[in-house]
């Protein structure tokens, strides 16, 4: 049975209901990150969640099913940037969870746009529950090392030398993250950044130690979190008008996925365009057609 630490973070009182009031209420600033969920999920790594689903316990099961998904994707995986893959477990994973798989890692944006974005996605989905909602979890990362390091003073060094390493090679996330058991969590990018991952201004938040829930790792090392981790829910009363103004905006899954699959994707939440370019036609037909009576008079 694994046990989930009770904390109390800070939760906005009130829903946001329009993206104008949303994008006002995450101006936090530069040291703050965001990821647009479900309203009734917990934060939790798909790692996690799957080894839940497939009846495996995270502290004797979740470390030894990583070790070995990290090396068969290494083993299949043929890209060109294949050594990198091979030789950087942060860069591997990262990629695992670009194709889907589960992995350690936990997807955040630097962008409060694009996590508005996805939230209006989350927003949608959740209209066959009558409960038309998402939530936004907005975190200070400056915070996350700082109170790591205070609550765990034997990782300081490992940490320091993983903020300072420019390269962010192996040697100093193996020290990090696989050769301690501390709990914590810290924010993690790979050097070589994969396109989807760009375009997202996405990064990770990656938790030190992996036998825990993500939501233990998380608020181990804090007094009182109110202050850096909050929970805003949107409940949107316009989705249409919502999804509009961010295509306006050049942000769609079609832009954040670029690629076939991404603009397939982006159809399902295009709806009012395609209507609109219905009307438009329509009314291109019907002048044309009055024309053509005219000439024939």
């Amino acid at each position: 049975m694994n046990t989930t630490k009770e904390v109390m973070f800070y939760i906005e009182p009130n829903p946001v209901t329009t993206v104008e009031d949303l994008e006002q209420c995450l101006q936090f600033g530069e040291d703050w990150i965001f990821r647009a969920q479900s309203t009734k999920d917990a934060l939790t790594t798909t790692l996690e969640r799957d080894c839940v689903k497939s009846d495996y316990n995270l502290e004797n099961d979740a470390p030894k099913i990583e070790v070995e998904m990290i090396r068969q994707f290494s083993r299949v995986y043929d890209g060109i940037d294949s050594d990198i893959v091979q030789n950087n477990s942060l860069y591997c994973l990262a990629l695992m969870r670009h194709f889907g798989a589960p992995t350690r890692l936990l997807d955040f944006t630097y962008s409060r746009y694009v996590a508005i974005y996805f939230a209006l996605e989350y927003a949608y989905k959740a209209c066959e529950d009558d409960n038309r909602s998402a939530a936004i979890w907005c975190i200070n990362v400056s915070r996350l090392f700082n109170n790591a390091k205070r609550k765990n003073p034997e990782i300081s060094q490992w940490i320091n030398q993983r903020i300072e390493n420019e390269g962010r090679d192996e040697n100093t996330f193996r020290e990090l993250y696989y050769d301690n058991k501390y709990t914590f969590v810290c924010s993690e990018n790979p050097l070589q950044l994969h396109r989807r991952l760009h375009l997202q201004q996405g990064l990770f938040l990656c938790p030190g130690n992996i036998r825990k829930s993500f939501h233990d790792n998380l608020f181990y090392p804090y007094e009182n979190p109110t202050k850096d981790v909050r929970k805003i829910i949107f409940k949107p009363t316009n989705l249409r008008r919502d999804f509009e103004k961010y295509y306006r905006m050049n942000l769609t899954r079609e832009s954040l996925f670029p690629g076939l699959d991404g603009f397939s994707q982006s159809m399902r939440y295009q709806f009012w365009f395609y209507m609109m370019l219905h009307d438009v036609r329509e009314k291109w037909r019907k002048s044309d057609s009055q024309k053509d009576e005219v000439s024939d008079e």
